[in-house]
């Protein structure tokens, strides 16, 4: 394999010993060709965001008898080691197509210089005094960090005035360039293997090789690319433009040659874009101008590119034919990393010239390729020549790039004839098994745990495993592993081929994760309908992950910290799984059911005030506050002016809150219209009220009640007194009250006295007498001698009610009034005459009246009773005087007739003898007895 640095060592090492300078003695004409290169050196001190690159140069100078210059500085026109000077150009990576900055100019001096010059047998002349000088430049440039990368670009003037594909060839300059990449991509440019050949011959195809190694591996693609220009044209050196134009100048072809087509339509040129062997045909003599472009590719990426400028001279040389390879061989060889390979190269020429084989590559340099290749060459045979190959590589030698080498042959024919061949040798690395199948996280504590890689034909396994017991399968593609301890662990294998070659080791990192510690938080209270976050400080080990159980009221149930919003109590259960590892915790959200209570709607009228009953919580906090009396208490008094919802929160003890409203609606006050004020007499009645005294269904209420027939009516009627102020409340059927009052002046009578009642007898008469001051009228005036005075004298035949108007002139006449009672007739009655038989007693019966007095009193029994016992002897008639209560007299008579007793007749008696016979009183009788007698 190749090593970079060994590489970079050998270049600037190995390089100026194998070319020394040189003094030529010949003379020379222009340059033909180079290339620019660069080494990255590195950051120049770690940190210090400076970066190094050795800048090369290799010029090619045509030499022969009729050169007009002797050294490069003779063509350069300058001093020996004045440095010639490339420029340093800075990529702007936001504007890449832009023209390049020049950042600062590179010096390079001379290091050594090489004459090549045709190989020519005795006799020959063909391409005699055809030479080429080959000269290397450098020197060292320190670059800032830059993430656009670099552009080096040297120019000169001018080529040969014989070159025959370009125009204006001694007006065309040369140009040099190189790409460098940005400096955090380390990176060294190719560097070209083969040297220029001196010659071509006309109608012949020539191979040449212009193969390069990558210092870095990269992979290189080779491609014919048109010449660059020199910006300016002039003599001597020409310094770098302070802006290098944006694409770099080229060269212009002449008609009929182009990059593809430099020997024109019937010359035919190649280059193989995977080696660089490149193959030319002309068929016509000339000098030629060709670019071979490098392009460095890392990770399918184009980091960086080298364009090397030739001059071919084609020239007529006599008939030989180019050796030719009989063996038959591939362009590409695999190999093993470890194995080896060999293979026989056979050349013939069919002249039976003498054949010289040669060799060439980095592969056979032991300080470039550790172990080489090698080779039997050089090695020369007649008319046949044979070489074998052989490399026994080593495991470290594989890469993704094949290792290229040159074999040459050359006869010694006049010309010489070469015939290269590059082959690539691809060495392929034994990358062993590229995953380790097995959880990349255990717990702690877990055996049996199964880990296996890729199954490899003959292939060695040694396995290791840190933190952890490996129990079974070291030696064979999968193994047995118990976890102990949590920690960070690791499980490698190396797997080593059948050919010897170990693979970088496989490794896996495995997490022993302990069991995770899983606290969902403190259990908690919140308020219905609010949210608290879950979780713990942490709720798990970082990098776990989270499923909340039940998932409903979450915001996101496999979050470390959910927000929670549950609608009752809820015990919320988390497992925490830290790298396969669970546990559980709990935690439980009370939920606080708090409500509150404003009350029922409620109306009150306009200007009232009505206690407001919140009820639910702890404290209370009203709002509108401006209508009531105290807004921060559960019952305050409620004054709006209009109809208001009132809001009210409460918050408990726990300092949740709720809210609840209350309408109260404001009514408006009815109308009241007690009436107009007035004026009245005393004792008058009127009408109170208005019309109407309030609205349709309305209530009413007066006061006072005195003297009024219906308080609650809308328009009483008022006996009136003595004057009054009315008050009227009108309420609706809202039970809104409005108030109104009307004054009634009263004027009084004056003073007037009819007298004292009295009572008289039927047909007596009494005087009346009434006291005041004015003018008198009695009424009725039936039974009185004058109704238009004071006292007139009444005889009224019943009981009668004088009434008496006294008028004083002021409007309000004075009534009163006597009764003068008529007491009724005394109905005196003795009773019916009656007969009485002499000696026989009798009641009297008198009636009619209060007190009796009975006369002649003689023979009765109590004069003064209504019912004394009367026993004349002889006919008699009493008189009973009859007093009644009223003080008035009547008398009425009995006639009593008394009768002497009858005679019986009776006479003798009877004696007889019960003997049931029928006996006949009237014997018994005597003469002259009165009629009428009965038996008994």
């Amino acid at each position: 394999m190749i090593r970079p640095n060994r590489l970079r060592a050998f270049l600037w090492a190995v390089l100026p010993a194998l070319l020394s300078l040189y003094a030529p003695t010949v003379r020379a004409t222009h340059l033909i060709g180079g290339n620019l290169g660069y080494v990255g050196l590195g950051e120049t001190a770690p940190g210090s965001g400076l970066y190094a690159y050795q800048v090369y140069m290799e010029f090619y100078l045509n030499c022969g008898a009729g050169s007009s210059f002797e050294t490069f500085y003779d063509l350069l026109q300058q001093d020996y080691n004045t440095p010639l000077v490339v420029g340093c150009y800075i990529e702007d990576p936001l504007d890449p197509l832009a023209d390049k900055i020049k950042l600062q100019d590179i010096p390079l001096i001379l290091q050594d210089s090489l004459v090549i010059e045709p190989d020519l047998p005795n006799n020959c002349t063909v391409g005699q005094g055809l030479c080429t000088v080959k000269g290397t430049f450098s020197g060292q440039v320190i670059v800032p960090l830059n993430f656009g990368g670099y552009h080096l670009y040297y120019q000169m003037c001018c080529r040969n005035l014989s070159i025959t594909n370009l125009q204006n060839p001694n007006g065309t300059g040369i140009g040099y360039y190189a790409f460098i990449p940005p400096p955090l991509v380390q990176n060294s440019s190719p560097v070209f293997i083969g040297p220029p050949t001196p010659f071509l011959c006309t109608s012949d195809t020539t191979t040449f090789v212009n193969t390069a190694v990558d210092p870095d591996g990269d992979l290189l693609v080779f491609s014919f690319e048109t010449p660059y220009n020199s910006t300016i044209v002039g003599g001597g050196i020409i310094p770098p433009p302070g802006q290098l134009p944006w694409p770099v100048p080229t060269v212009g072809y002449q008609g009929g040659f182009s990059a593809a087509q430099p020997f024109g339509g019937t010359g035919y040129s190649f280059v193989n874009g995977a080696t660089g062997l490149t193959r030319y045909f002309s068929p016509n003599q000339g000098n030629y101008v060709v670019a071979v472009e490098v392009k460095e590719f890392r990770n399918g990426q184009l980091i960086g590119r080298i364009r090397r400028d030739l001059q071919l001279q084609v020239v007529v040389c006599p008939p030989n034919a180019t050796p030719s390879l009989t063996s038959i061989v591939q362009q590409t060889y695999s190999v093993s990393a470890g194995d080896t390979l060999c293979l026989d190269l056979d050349f013939l020429d069919a002249d039976g010239d003498s054949l010289t084989l040669t060799a060439a590559g980095a592969i056979f340099d032991p300080n470039l390729v550790d172990p080489p290749a090698v080779i039997n060459a050089p090695v020369e045979g007649l008319g046949v020549v044979g070489a074998q190959f052989c490399w026994a590589t080593a495991c470290d030698q594989g890469q993704d790039q094949p290792y290229l080498f040159s074999v040459s042959v050359t006869d010694n024919g006049c010309p010489p004839k070469t015939l290269d061949i590059v082959l690539a040798i691809e060495v392929e690395p034994f990358l062993g098994p590229q995953n380790i199948t097995g959880p990349p996280t255990v717990c702690a504590g877990t055996s049996g745990v199964n880990y296996s890689t890729d199954t490899i034909a003959g292939a060695t396994y040694t396995w290791n495993v840190v933190g952890g017991n490996l129990v079974g399968g070291n030696g064979t593609p999968g193994i047995v592993v118990d976890w102990t301890n949590p920690g960070s662990a690791s499980i490698s294998v190396a797997v080593t081929d059948q050919l010897g070659c170990t693979a970088e080791p496989l490794e896996l990192s495995v997490t022993v994760a302990p069991e995770p510690l899983a606290d969902a938080g403190a259990d908690t209270l919140i308020c219905s309908g609010t949210s608290v976050q879950l979780g713990g400080s942490p709720t798990g080990p970082p990098g776990s992950t989270f499923q909340w159980n039940p998932a409903n009221g979450l915001s996101n149930a496999n979050s470390a910290t959910p927000t929670a919003t549950p609608q009752a109590a809820t015990t919320y259960v988390v497992l925490v799984n830290s790298g396969g590892c669970t546990a559980t915790d709990t935690i439980v959200v009370g939920v606080q059911e708090t409500s509150a209570e404003a009350g029922d709607d409620d109306a009150i009228c306009m200007g009232d005030t009505i206690p407001l009953n919140g009820s639910g919580g702890n404290t209370y906090q009203w709002s509108p506050a401006s209508e009531l009396s105290d807004a921060g208490i559960a019952g305050p008094l409620a004054f709006p002016s209009s109809t208001t919802t009132f809001i009210l929160q409460v918050t408990d003890s726990v300092g949740c809150t709720a809210l609840d409203s209350v309408l109260i609606e404001v009514l408006a006050l009815p109308t009241v219209d007690a009436g107009p004020d007035t004026t009245a007499c005393a004792g008058s009645v009127i009408q109170l009220g208005g019309a109407p005294t309030g609205p349709p269904g309305a209530g009413y209420s007066w006061s006072p009640i005195t003297g009024i027939d219906d308080p609650n009516s809308a328009n009483p009627f008022a006996t009136l007194s003595t004057s009054q102020n009315w008050v009227v409340q009108v309420t609706d059927s809202s039970g809104c009250a409005s108030m109104d009052s009307v004054t009634v002046t009263v004027l009084q009578a004056p003073p007037l006295d009819a007298g004292a009642d009295t009572l008289i007898c039927p047909g007596d008469s009494v005087q009346l007498q009434a006291t005041g001051t004015g003018t008198f009228i009695w009424s009725p005036a039936s039974g009185l001698s004058d109704p238009s005075i004071a006292a007139p004298l009444a005889s009224p035949s019943q009981t009668t009610l004088y009434t008496v108007q006294l008028d004083d002139g002021n409007g309000c006449p004075a009534l009163d009034s006597l009764l003068v009672t008529v007491a009724p007739p005394v109905q005196a009655e003795a009773g019916s005459d009656v007969a009485i038989c002499q000696g026989d007693t009798l009641t009297l019966q008198a009636s009619g009246g209060g007190t009796y007095a009975w006369s002649p009193a003689i023979f009765v029994s109590d004069p003064s009773a209504p019912d004394p016992l009367a026993f004349p002897q002889d006919t008699t008639t009493f008189i009973v005087t009859v007093t009644s209560a009223f003080g008035c007299v009547g008398s009425d008579s009995v006639r009593i007739e008394v009768t002497p007793p009858p005679f019986a007749g009776l006479d003798g008696s009877l004696t007889l003898c019960g003997d049931d016979q029928a006996v006949d009183l009237n014997g018994l009788l005597g003469g002259g007895q009165d009629p009428g007698g009965s038996w008994t």
